[in-house]
């Protein structure tokens, strides 16, 4: 987790820096090290609100108030999960900033902090993207039995794993055996293996690869049996009401919007999740690179634009953004009173 490195030293291959050369870096230069703050700051505030009014938008939007985008609302509480990682980096830079010396007890602090709550928004969004799919895979599967088969409780339970997961995760790295040999002896260089040790590292990484992978198996499998149907509906018309083919249609259309969103989210972690495990199970460094510094930027990009997603890819979407911003300018012209309730002039 390179993002989360205390220092923006590029020179990978030379190890961790030493105190003097640390202390040299900030005083040669303060003015990028302001601007690497302000950038960091600015893209954790653009992440927060760009969860917050899809969040937000499916709250308040009646037509929005499905289990599907109950998942998307998880999908944007992950998103702010990581807005809160790259704040932390901002917050830990600002202070090695103005304290201008090493802070070795505060920087593992927040280093472990920015890992585990990395771990835990890639858990909840690859949790919520694999519960998407096989919601969409039951809704095509089985469309006259999906409200008998996931019911209220169901619909429930599954958010509760959800989370359950992402915990999970961060009870693990909690663990005293999670901790590698950089706990006692940091030196300056946020790394998920020192940190944790490099088992845990890799499991986590496989796990997630693996979640990931298993969204993109369940859809290849739902439009398999999509098309299968389409093609029984046009051979039978007659068979097929009307009802059940619009059904259908609306289906499969919820489908593709779904997959959409998948696959914007792996072609923006896949590179950097193959790449860290390639990093901690075989020595592969990417740390200090500018490929490392453009996967991490491509992560927080993809949280950013997702509302913008939301809006392109789904027509309900862009009307409950246009609803709320309507809504607002509504708000500020009832903020005037009419005329006729002004008090009249003195003479």
């Amino acid at each position: 987790m390179s993002l989360l490195s205390t220092n923006d030293s590029s020179n990978s291959g030379s190890g961790n820096l030493t105190c003097d050369d640390n202390l040299l870096q900030k005083e040669n230069d303060p003015t990028g090290e302001t601007v690497s703050v302000a950038w960091t700051m600015a893209l954790a505030l653009v992440v927060w609100c760009s969860s917050g009014v899809t969040m937000n938008a499916i709250w308040r939007c009646q037509r929005l108030h499905s289990f599907q985008n109950a998942l998307i609302l998880n999908l944007a509480a992950g998103d702010i999960l990581l807005g809160f990682v790259v704040f932390n980096v901002a917050i830990t830079r600002a202070y090695n900033l103005v304290m201008g010396l090493p802070f070795d007890r505060m920087a593992l602090g927040m280093c472990m902090v920015s890992i585990i709550l990395m771990c835990m928004s890639r858990a909840s969004i690859i949790s919520s993207l694999l519960a998407i799919a096989l919601d969409r895979f039951l809704a095509i599967r089985e469309p006259l039995r999906y409200y008998q088969i996931l019911t209220a409780p169901i619909r429930r339970a599954v958010v509760a794993a959800i989370w359950s997961v992402s915990l999970t995760e961060m009870l693990v790295l909690l663990l005293p055996w999670s901790r590698g040999p950089s706990w006692t002896h940091w030196k300056n260089e946020c790394l998920f293996g020192p940190v944790f040790g490099r088992p845990v590292a890799v499991t986590i990484n496989l796990v997630h690869f693996a979640g990931s992978s298993a969204v993109l198996a369940i859809y290849v499998a739902l439009f398999k049996i999509a098309r299968k149907h389409r093609l029984q509906i046009q051979q039978e018309r007659q068979l097929f009401g009307e009802y059940h083919t619009n059904t259908f249609k609306e289906n499969v259309k919820a489908a593709k919007f779904t997959l959409r969103i998948c696959i914007v989210f792996l072609v923006c972690w896949w590179p950097q999740n193959i790449l860290r495990f390639l990093e901690e199970a075989f020595g592969y460094v990417i740390h200090g690179t500018t490929l490392q510094k453009f996967l991490e930027l491509l992560l927080v990009i993809n949280s950013a634009l997702n509302m913008f997603l939301y809006a392109w890819f789904n027509k309900d979407f862009r009307e409950a953004y246009l609803q709320m911003i309507r809504r607002k300018r509504q708000n500020r012209v009832n903020i005037v009173p009419p005329t006729d309730m002004l008090p009249a002039p003195r003479q």
